[in-house]
């Protein structure tokens, strides 16, 4: 009996999920924001930025890198490291 190998839709909807996950990790730790476009959906929010003013008004690419900005300040070592992949 041969495996089939086309894949279903949920798989290809996890795969890309998973890429979009490593995607906004390789830009946290390299500091290279200039893709998060491609990546980051215009609908995107913070909900801890909610309480500031200015930042609750931010949406998609510009609140995650306003976002970015902040955690790379704050913690100028940090680094996101990919530890397990759960599939549900």
């Amino acid at each position: 009996m041969t495996e089939s190998i086309i894949k279903t839709e949920q798989e290809i909807k996890e795969e890309a999920n998973i890429r979009i996950v490593r995607q906004a990790f390789e830009a946290l730790n390299s500091g290279d924001t200039s893709r998060i476009h491609e990546y980051i959906s215009p609908d995107y929010f913070n909900h801890e930025s909610q309480v500031d003013p200015i930042r609750s008004k931010m949406r998609g690419a510009e609140e995650f890198r306003d976002t970015f900005k902040n955690l790379r300040s704050a913690f100028p070592d940090l680094h996101y490291e990919e530890l397990e992949v759960f599939r549900i």
